[in-house]
């Protein structure tokens, strides 16, 4: 069996696919008829393509992967000897990262929206228990030792409103009307009468004396000044 490299997410017709990469650094993608294909330039071997629910992370140990469905709550874990899903594991709400530890036998899930970390029992395909968490634990690592587990602790990722001031989002119909009687308006109030002054782009204005000006101030730093 080759020694898995990496890991991506395509969508082909069907649903979401695993692909999992060849060790074989020109790895070639193909796609005929929404089916998807990998092979390695040297011919080595041919990546594997499994169907999962909205795959979001991965982690590969030895002749197994565990791959998070976020919108299941469930880890699907992988049997890379027969390239299909042999078990499923429920944890918690929204898992997104999964890492092992060095030995295999525990892996560790971030689970955004339950704020915890799901423990797995390899061996028994099951969750032991579960470290909680402020925030969004994401993403989630392991020391090389076995005994640390790193978390992007007290973080919360959000979502906000859409208010003004934000890039106008030009796929929606009411945003291309604001901006449109926005621009209409600017050149309506240009149009009543001439401008009174009108700064006079050159040379002079917008380039010697704005670089005399940053000279002359405390903006630059001492090392740019001879430059």
């Amino acid at each position: 069996m080759h020694t898995l490299r990496q890991a991506l997410l395509t969508l082909a017709l069907g649903g979401p696919l695993l692909a999992l990469g060849c060790a074989n650094p020109l790895d070639v993608a193909h796609v005929e008829g929404g089916t998807s294909t990998a092979t390695s330039a040297s011919n080595e071997g041919v990546a594997i393509r499994v169907p999962t629910a909205a795959a979001l992370g991965i982690a590969v140990s030895g002749n197994i992967a565990y791959v998070s469905e976020p919108f299941n709550n469930t880890v699907a874990r992988l049997d890379l000897t027969t390239n299909t899903i042999a078990a499923r594991v429920s944890v918690g709400s929204l898992p997104c990262f999964v890492v092992f530890n060095a030995a295999g036998t525990t892996a560790y899930v971030a689970n955004q929206f339950s704020d915890n970390v799901s423990i797995i029992d390899v061996a028994t395909g099951t969750q032991t228990a579960v470290i909680p968490v402020v925030g969004d634990p994401l993403p989630v690592a392991i020391s090389t030792d076995g005994r640390t587990l790193f978390t992007f602790n007290e973080f919360r990722f959000a979502a906000f409103p859409w208010m003004r001031g934000r890039a106008p989002e030009l796929d929606a119909t009411d945003a291309r009307q604001l901006l449109g009687r926005s621009l209409a308006r600017v050149h309506q109030i240009g149009a009543l009468r001439p401008f009174v002054s009108r700064p006079h782009r050159g040379l002079q204005r917008l380039g010697i004396d704005a670089c005399n000006q940053v000279l002359a101030s405390d903006l630059l730093p001492d090392v740019l000044r001879d430059r």
